[in-house]
């Protein structure tokens, strides 16, 4: 049988478009069902990321309540009584864990050399930072004499070549 080579061209097209079209029906029908997998595994993995920080939040919470309070004993008991304060601002003023108070003895010759001493803090700060202003200003002049040095030794270089210019 005689074949035309227009009716070859004709059949290689149909099937050329055949295949196209069976490819969009396969990616329509397993794309999404793949998208829809993908939506699931993600939509399960960030359900169980969520339960994981809930049960850390529930663990901590737990830890918290679970922890004892600290015991006081009978001077701090006393000595919130007499001022009115909580036992335990009391005793973290009396045991100094906050760094604000006094040691054990509470005596006012300590409560005046840590206003001094916070006093003594505040001028060392004022000098650190009055310091680092002198090293500012000594690194300003250091650049201006570098950009000044550099600016004179261009000016040195340009009346080098007017001398030249000018002998030539």
């Amino acid at each position: 049988m005689f074949k035309d080579p227009r009716d070859e061209d004709k059949r290689k097209v149909a099937a050329a478009a055949n295949t196209a079209l069976l490819n969009k029906a396969y990616d329509r029908l397993v794309g999404t069902k793949l998208l829809e997998m993908k939506q699931a595994q993600s939509a399960a993995e960030q359900e169980k990321q969520d339960e994981i920080y809930r049960q850390r939040l529930n663990d901590e919470r737990e830890n918290a309540t679970k922890a004892k309070a600290k015991k006081l004993s009978k001077e701090h008991l006393e000595m919130a009584r007499k001022t009115g304060l909580s036992g335990h601002t009391i005793a973290l003023m009396m045991d100094g864990t906050c760094g604000g108070g006094g040691g054990d003895e509470g005596s006012s010759s300590d409560s005046s050399s840590s206003s001094s001493g916070s006093r003594n803090h505040k001028k060392k700060k004022k000098k650190s930072s009055s310091s680092k202003s002198k090293k500012a200003k000594k690194e300003k002049k250091a650049y201006k004499r570098k950009k000044s040095s550099k600016y004179e030794k261009k000016e040195k270089k340009r009346e080098k070549k007017e001398k030249k210019d000018k002998h030539d």
